[in-house]
């Protein structure tokens, strides 16, 4: 007799939109996004009490002012109605497929999933300084030990639409939905804490600790071939082009691979973050 499917989870009540996105900087209130239904376009306005710090996050689009910001010119498929400022915040495919798993589980419709929720889902996640609130994705209290593989496995599922529900990939999934939301571009990504003493991988999205640096990593072995675990060999490119690069005496920040299982994962240093912070 063949073992019934484990049950999603289901909402007690309807599920509720995010009204309003506070947006944060630097442990300041910089504003708030909300949706304008006369236009259908997310409206932002800073905070007065940020506007006072005379601080310029977005000088040339987005100077301080008191009225809001509203971009009824900006193609709505690029921008998701949102300033471009707030846009760049958004997951990719990747960090979408992610977020859609992570409401599926509790009743939620992708098509019911509005732009200022998915930034809400962000929370601290995002990349670069902004954080949203109230953060509505999955919360950690500390960070943990996260084993590479694993996350490999589950960021593969991910990109052909096979992840699953059940308990051996829970783990798993709970840590790639926790690392693999945030960064863009068009390869699956996580942004980790490296110790390079150690070569543990923890999430980024906390304070990680001494010994901790933070990184981008681009997983490799995730194609859609049939097989899990050969290497693109991307990793391998990507690390020879910035090898290339710095003897050409151009700056940038440090990278490297970090390897297991015959699959070559490049890594490079994030400049938005301090080591252990």
């Amino acid at each position: 007799m063949a073992t019934p499917p484990k049950p999603r989870h289901t909402r007690a009540a309807p599920y509720k939109h995010v009204d309003r996105v506070e947006v944060h900087l630097w442990g300041q209130l910089m504003g708030a996004v909300a949706l304008d239904p006369a236009y259908g376009f997310y409206a932002f306005a800073y905070a007065p009490s940020f506007i006072a710090k005379g601080v310029e996050p977005s000088p040339l689009r987005m100077p301080l002012r008191e009225e809001p910001y509203i971009f009824t010119d900006l193609p709505r498929e690029t921008y998701k109605a949102l300033p471009a400022m707030l846009s760049d915040a958004l997951p990719d495919d990747f960090g979408n497929a992610l977020i859609n798993k992570y409401m599926a589980d509790r009743g939620i419709p992708a098509s019911q999933v509005s732009e200022i929720d998915r930034l809400a889902y962000m929370g601290n996640r995002a990349m670069g300084a902004m954080v949203f609130k109230p953060g509505r994705g999955p919360i950690r209290l500390k960070p943990t030990p996260i084993e590479l593989s694993d996350l490999v496995s589950e960021a593969r599922k991910a990109v052909t639409g096979t992840i699953e529900d059940d308990e051996q990939t829970d783990a798993a999934l709970r840590s790639i939905i926790d690392v693999g939301t945030s960064a863009g571009g068009a390869r699956a990504k996580a942004v980790i804490a490296w110790n390079r003493a150690t070569n543990e991988v923890r999430s980024g999205q906390f304070e990680a600790g001494d010994g901790f640096e933070h990184w981008l990593l681009k997983f490799d072995g995730i194609g859609k071939d049939l097989e899990l675990g050969a290497s693109g060999g991307y990793g391998r490119i990507e690390q020879a082009y910035y090898l290339m690069a710095r003897a050409a005496g151009i700056e940038m920040m440090e990278c490297r691979l970090l390897e297991e299982n015959g699959r070559a994962h490049f890594m490079t240093r994030r400049f938005d973050r301090e080591d252990g912070a």
